[in-house]
């Protein structure tokens, strides 16, 4: 069953359910992304990648 499925069930939001781990138990995962006015940084293969501006994406620089 989807999550959100699960939770509007269980009646969270109304007080109803105080069983969390079990809501929260196989929520799907994905990978970091972070982003602000104009820069969006997200790990592909491992690897951090950075877009400034909604230009090109180039791999972040180290050290």
């Amino acid at each position: 069953m989807p999550w959100i499925t699960k939770v509007m069930k269980s009646n969270y939001f109304a007080g109803k359910s105080n069983n969390m781990a079990e809501l929260v138990s196989q929520l799907p995962t994905s990978q970091k992304v972070a982003e602000n006015a104009g820069t969006i940084m997200m790990y592909v293969n491992k690897r951090p990648y950075i877009q400034l501006d909604g230009g090109e994406w180039t791999l972040y620089p180290r050290g």
